[in-house]
């Protein structure tokens, strides 16, 4: 079975997550980061179970060309302009998702991959990817509405439970309560902001820890969002 997990970072002490089952239902949901370790344990130790967590966080870092004597920064794809990676909600929740990822999956024993096609039980079982939970992909007039559906406690919660969703609807090909979803892939960033090289923030934390993880080499996960 398939199991989505998302996390909302934040840049305040709001970290929550939320585990959805191969339905889209509410499997599990916390603020502990060891809990959740323990359930992706529980999870994985079933052969057949596969995994995608999604952090609600920049996780990649785009490197653009230089043009002439000018660094330019830029939003990585359409959406992010004005919410850019670069800007303080934006560093501060990459920042505290490296300390906080490194902790969560420290020692893992199964290899990860942020290349869908090889999310699959006989080369990866863990998929790793970014959500977007921000600007017109935030739920603002929507937020009573979730957490009373959800019987969550805190706005982290749904943000979470978006950054899952928002995978699960597009893995699923399920419309699902939003009225459009937006999945940005590689090479639709990089045509669209010139970008030279990246750096990825989960391969700097599974280097870090030893952990498998699938390309090898620096590539930037996929972003899935909502459009309110």
């Amino acid at each position: 079975m398939k199991y989505f997990i998302g996390m909302d970072i934040g840049v305040q002490n709001s970290f929550r997550w939320v585990v959805l089952d191969q339905h889209g239902t509410v499997y599990s949901e916390g603020k502990h980061i060891l809990v959740l370790r323990k359930l992706m344990d529980e999870l994985l130790a079933d052969e057949d179970n596969l995994i995608a967590v999604g952090v609600e966080a920049p996780m990649w870092i785009p490197l653009p060309k230089i043009k002439k004597t000018n660094y330019e920064f830029g939003p990585r794809f359409y959406g992010e302009e004005k919410r850019e990676w670069y800007l303080d909600n934006g560093g501060g929740a990459s920042i505290k998702a490296i300390s906080l990822l490194s902790k969560i999956f420290e020692g893992l024993e199964y290899s990860c991959t942020v290349d869908k096609s090889n999310w699959k039980k006989e080369i990866c079982r863990v998929y790793l990817f970014e959500g977007f939970v921000t600007g017109d992909s935030k739920p603002h007039f929507q937020y009573n509405y979730l957490m009373q559906r959800n019987f969550f406690k805190s706005k982290h919660s749904v943000d979470a439970y978006l950054t899952a969703l928002s995978f699960y609807v597009v893995d699923s090909s399920k419309y699902y309560l939003i009225t459009s979803i937006l999945a940005y892939s590689h090479n639709q960033i990089n045509s669209y902001n010139n970008v030279d090289a990246f750096i990825s923030i989960w391969h700097m934390i599974f280097h870090r820890n030893n952990v498998i993880i699938d390309p090898k080499q620096e590539y930037p996960c996929n972003i899935y969002s909502f459009s309110f």
